[in-house]
């Protein structure tokens, strides 16, 4: 895990909305339609310099050393995805981790799951944490908008 970035990371989570309902309605179908979104939001990923750290079903976790390129990463995605049959909600959070054998742990990492978890299909939610960044680096074509607690 050497290869790793360290010190403060931005965490990507994604998840497909109401995936078990599409994997039903489109059977045998969704395995294709899934390997496209896979490829999709890795070529996002791949561009902007992310390190996939693992997948679940049909959602990834991403690390990033910069929250810029995570918010980059994300916004190409969900564009990409904007003809798509899929939602995709994402969360993010920027965090020092720990970081050993297996990957990274720390409050940090459950946190961006979390964050994740919050959203709705098309969502990019991002922490207090990561929003202050972005509000600083001023990117164009993006606007951090407080959704509240």
């Amino acid at each position: 895990m050497s290869e790793l970035p360290r010190g403060t990371i931005t965490f990507l989570f994604t998840d497909i909305e109401r995936s078990t309902d599409l994997a039903r309605e489109f059977g045998a179908e969704f395995g294709r339609i899934r390997s496209d979104h896979r490829r999709v939001l890795r070529e996002a990923f791949t561009a902007h310099g992310g390190h996939e750290i693992d997948t679940a079903g049909d959602g990834f976790f991403v690390a990033f050393e910069r929250a810029g390129d995570a918010v980059g990463a994300a916004v190409a995605a969900q564009r990409a995805l904007s003809h798509s049959q899929l939602r995709v909600r994402m969360g993010l959070h920027s965090a020092e981790p720990y970081l050993d054998e297996e990957g990274y742990v720390g409050v940090g990492v459950n946190r961006a799951a979390r964050i994740c978890a919050a959203g709705h299909g098309g969502q990019i939610l991002l922490s207090n944490a990561t929003a202050g960044i972005i509000e600083d680096l001023g990117i164009e074509g993006v606007e951090v908008q407080d959704l509240g607690e």
